[in-house]
This record gives structure tokens, C-alpha cells and sequence, in this order.
């Protein structure tokens, strides 16, 4: 009974859940409405679930759009630790919803993709976890593969992070499933004296002039 109230006062929305929902859907109709955008930045980790909650939609582009103005906050949330926290479970109890918000990404959308970098581990452990347990679903496991993209590419990096959830075994099950994109080697910038050893050679090189008596 103790640890119910515990969640259920941790969970309580801060601002009225009503309104924060009338602020989005303002938001939505594409309305530009200055006292929206006010209250919504209001909204702190005991909001996130009924932010959540909002972007439900059993139409697939109504949900997108929901999804898309409900982003932008939900970054800057992200910010706070308690906020990551509730971030991170809202998105393992909807992974849906995280595919199509890792799909922003694609839109160069800076403040995703640093939401993205700051729970860049506790969301790579939630698309592995399901793929690891829907791996018989070629449907589901295309969608996670392309929130896995969205994360991470780096093979080391992606194989540290299977490791981490599933174990070290499962990494030849998982790895050849995933997009891998390695890092291009950085180029060393020349030195002075390379460039001017450069250029002596290149002189020396030239036809010599004979200069007359």
C-alpha cells in the first residue's frame, strides 16, 4: 500500500491535466497561441504521463502529429534527471511511440536528437529488450532496427550496449540485424613544417632555369 502512494504521489501531474491537453491541441489545429506555449513550458516529470497520454490516436497520422508537438517538450524535459526517468518508462510502455519520435530525428531536429543522446542508454536497452523478445515479428522487428538507427550505428558501441541489456551470447543473434555506419577516419592536419617540406619538394621538382654569365 506504502510503495502505491509512493508512485502515485510521484506520478501525480503537477498542472491541470485538462488543460495541458487543451494546450496541445491548440498547438495542433495550428493555432499560434502564446498562453499554450507558456503553460506547456510549465510542465514538469509528473506531467509527462498525461503529455503521453495526449498523443493517443488510433489514427496513424493524427498520433504522428500529436507526437510531433508533443516532442518539442518532451526534449526539453529531458533535461532534468526525473524527467529522463519518466520519459524513459512512458516510451518502454509505448514503443510505438518511440519509433515514430526517433523517426524526427531524420527532420534535423537538434533538440530530439540531444533527447535522444541523454537517454541514449536506457533507450537501447528498451529497443533490444523488445527485439530480442519479438524477433519472430519481422514487421516489429523492422521498426526497431530503425530506432536503433536512430540511436546508435557504431558497431562497438551497439555491441557494448547488447552486451549490456542481454548479454554477451546474444550479440551474434542481434548485431547482424542491426544498420551499422562506422566512422570516417579524421584527417590529420598537416603541420607547418610538412607543408613547407611539401613545398620544397615540389620546387626541387620544377625544370631548372639557367641563369646567363
Amino acid at each position: 500500500m506504502e510503495n502505491s502512494a509512493r508512485h502515485i504521489q510521484k506520478y501525480t501531474c503537477r498542472l491541470d491535466p485538462d488543460r495541458i491537453k487543451q494546450a496541445c491541441a491548440f498547438l495542433l489545429s495550428g493555432k499560434a497561441s502564446y498562453r499554450a506555449l507558456v503553460y506547456l513550458s510549465r510542465t514538469t516529470a509528473a506531467d509527462i504521463p498525461v503529455l503521453f497520454e495526449f498523443t493517443r490516436s488510433p489514427n496513424s497520422k493524427e498520433r504522428w502529429a500529436r507526437l510531433w508537438i508533443v516532442s518539442r517538450f518532451l526534449a526539453r524535459l529531458s533535461r532534468d534527471p526525473n524527467a529522463r526517468e519518466q520519459i524513459t518508462e512512458s516510451f518502454r510502455q509505448d514503443v510505438s511511440a518511440l519509433y515514430l519520435v526517433s523517426q524526427f530525428t531524420k527532420q534535423k531536429n537538434r533538440a530530439l536528437e540531444r533527447m535522444f543522446q541523454r537517454l541514449h542508454d536506457e533507450l537501447l536497452a528498451i529497443a533490444f529488450t523488445t527485439l530480442s523478445r519479438d524477433r519472430t515479428n519481422q514487421r516489429r522487428v523492422h521498426f526497431l532496427v530503425k530506432i536503433i538507427a536512430a540511436i546508435e550505428t557504431t558497431k562497438a558501441n551497439l555491441q557494448d550496449a547488447i552486451e549490456k541489456t542481454l548479454g554477451e551470447k546474444a550479440v551474434d543473434d542481434i548485431l547482424p540485424l542491426l544498420i551499422l555506419v562506422e566512422p570516417k577516419p579524421e584527417r590529420e592536419s598537416a603541420s607547418t613544417k610538412q607543408i613547407g617540406q611539401r613545398l620544397g619538394e615540389r620546387l626541387r621538382a620544377l625544370p631548372q632555369v639557367r641563369r646567363s654569365p
